[in-house]
């Protein structure tokens, strides 16, 4: 597992995200050719990156914008480490504590989808056998 914040350096102040973060809610028992249905979720999942030095979790090390903003000269990326100097401890917790429930927040809304859309094919499973038994009997 690797360390909780990196060290990035920033010619100015801007925000980076995650990227676009999805959640499939098709039907798949839908005979509709319409039947995709994806949600996009980006926007709760970003960071606002301070002009100058600062630490941040290191999850968005690993995003394509950091990584862009990176190539491009406008950020550093430095090491990771667990622990940050005094100055920036009480910001990067906040940051950390805010992106994680974002990305929790994204997670439980996931997994609800998902189970919502078992539940609904599971149900209708159930209703076709249902009458498929019913066909059968005299």
């Amino acid at each position: 597992m690797g360390k909780k914040f990196v060290r990035i350096q920033s010619t100015m102040p801007i925000v980076v995200t995650g990227g676009l973060q999805n959640i499939n809610a098709t039907n798949e028992e839908s005979n509709s050719p319409e039947r995709l249905n994806i949600r996009q979720m980006w926007s709760s999942i970003k960071v606002q990156l301070a002009n100058g030095i600062g630490y941040y979790p290191s999850v968005v090390k690993e995003w394509n914008t950091v990584k862009a903003l990176s190539a491009k000269g406008i950020l550093t990326v430095g090491e990771e480490v667990d622990e940050v100097p005094e100055q920036f401890a009480e910001k990067a917790n906040e940051i950390y504590d805010k992106l994680s429930e974002a990305i929790g927040a994204f997670e439980s809304a996931k997994k609800a989808q998902e189970a919502r859309g078992k539940s609904a094919s599971t149900q209708k499973k159930k209703a076709t056998a249902s009458e498929s038994a019913g066909l059968f009997e005299d």
